[in-house]
């Protein structure tokens, strides 16, 4: 699995090499060039399957523009609080290129803060976790589920796998019962969760997805 690397920016206390030229680092070639060496690995019988993980569409197409192996499948953050903020673009993008999304943190970062609510530029409190947000407690109620299974069936009809974190072994039971034992979310309760409020980089601008050639407004 590789991860992309956020830009860097030179600073005046750093190395530099020949003593002259300022330490750089370009994005693109990095990934491109580890892509290459992971590619290696797979053609020689290493590793079996090789992957990405954080990568948005753009670095996906430097791949594609590079004419090298794709990967198997690309892990991101995926929630419905992030679902429109390019989610969803990135979804389709991997679908028609036969890249299998799989989703970290499929119920919320429950160790993160929560996003600000505001009203005429004030900020008036913060907004629930995901396991919190009453359209989704709704939900769990008119499923009968609980509302984690209802996140990672929202996530599965999608066709997104997903990596629920648990050490709890009633949760890993629980997340497991949605396959072994389904249901089915409505196309209509479907579009009412993927159009909840969505964490955007004006509320976390230090996320990584918002620098370096990140893909979130």
């Amino acid at each position: 699995m590789k991860h992309p690397r956020e830009s860097y920016i030179p600073k005046s206390s750093d190395p530099t090499c020949n003593m002259s030229n300022p330490l750089t680092y370009d994005e693109k070639n990095c990934r491109l060039s580890t892509w290459s060496a992971m590619i290696t690995l797979f053609n020689r019988g290493i590793v079996r399957s090789i992957g990405v993980s954080n990568y948005n569409a753009t670095h996906l197409q430097e791949i594609i523009d590079a004419k090298m192996l794709l990967p198997s499948i690309n892990q991101v953050a995926f929630n419905p609080y992030n679902y429109r903020t390019g989610r969803a673009d990135l979804l389709k993008f991997c679908q028609k290129n036969n890249i299998q999304l799989v989703a970290y943190s499929p119920i919320g970062a429950l160790d993160a803060h929560h996003f600000p609510v505001t009203h005429e530029g004030k900020v008036t409190g913060m907004y629930p976790t995901l396991l919190q947000d009453p359209l989704i407690i709704s939900l769990a109620r008119t499923y009968k589920r609980t509302e984690a299974q209802v996140l990672l069936r929202w996530i599965h009809q999608q066709g997104v796998a997903s990596n629920p974190r648990s050490m709890n072994e009633t949760h890993m039971k629980e997340n497991l019962d949605i396959l072994s034992n389904p249901f089915t979310i409505s196309d209509d309760d479907m579009i009412r969760i993927a159009n909840l409020a969505q964490d955007t980089c004006e509320v976390d601008p230090s996320w990584y997805e918002c620098v370096g050639d990140g893909n979130l407004p």
